[in-house]
């Protein structure tokens, strides 16, 4: 007979949840694309001032504040069979993967100002809007989840290693050569890069997925 899952607001967590909830962290696969390679990007491929393009991201860091405000009000105000936090990380797929492939597409042929308009655009729709509606939802889901500190306390653990170790590993460690396999040798061109991000999307997609079918919402459910 399969056990019953514990479903009371201080249940202690299974191997299961835990598991989850790590590959959860993957919601932060964008970031590391965005931290590590879209300046590289900017520069190497799309061909813009490097210091242009650094002051655009700069600027777009701005508008995060407030984003996490709202995006925070939503999540407390999210009524749905999955919880508050796990609709989020489903609804926010389709958006993310599309969001982060626009990014790094910056067309070739337009003029200087419309590059940098699409860059502005692109780079806070993929960062400011669509990785905040994945990152406060997934930190949301360690509390919702129980109320057993033990349990919170290694989950937090767990995003940390997923966030720090995992996800950035894979990105800085492997995303140059997966990008110069599918560019035909060549590290810095725009098919390799577009290719790479969409395997790294489609890493992310799995492993939120994973997440959010292992993982439950304890605390909303009985309040």
């Amino acid at each position: 007979m399969k056990k019953q899952r514990d479903m009371s607001v201080d249940a202690k967590l299974g191997f299961s949840e835990h598991f989850g909830y790590f590959l959860g962290s993957g919601v932060n696969v964008q970031q590391a694309l965005f931290g590590t390679f879209l300046l590289v990007y900017y520069t190497n491929v799309a061909g813009i001032n490097a210091g242009l393009a650094a002051t655009v991201i700069a600027i777009s860091k701005v508008l995060d504040g407030i984003s996490d405000l709202v995006m925070g009000y939503l999540v407390d105000h999210t009524k749905s069979k999955l919880g508050k936090a796990r609709p989020w990380l489903l609804r926010m797929m389709a958006p993310t993967v599309i969001c982060a492939v626009l990014a790094f597409f910056v067309p070739a042929t337009w003029g200087r100002t419309a590059q940098i308009i699409y860059m502005f655009i692109t780079y806070n729709l993929a960062n400011t809007v669509c990785y905040t509606a994945l990152a406060v939802p997934y930190s949301s889901l360690c509390g919702l989840a129980t109320m057993n500190q033990k349990s919170r306390g290694i989950n937090g653990g767990l995003n940390s290693l997923g966030t720090n170790v995992l996800f950035t590993i894979l990105v800085n460690s492997f995303f140059l050569k997966i990008s110069g396999a599918i560019g035909g040798g060549e590290l810095y061109t725009q098919k390799g890069f577009i290719g790479a991000v969409i395997v790294y999307m489609i890493i992310y997609v799995i492993a939120t997925g994973i997440c959010v079918a292992l993982t439950r919402e304890r605390v909303s459910i009985n309040k």
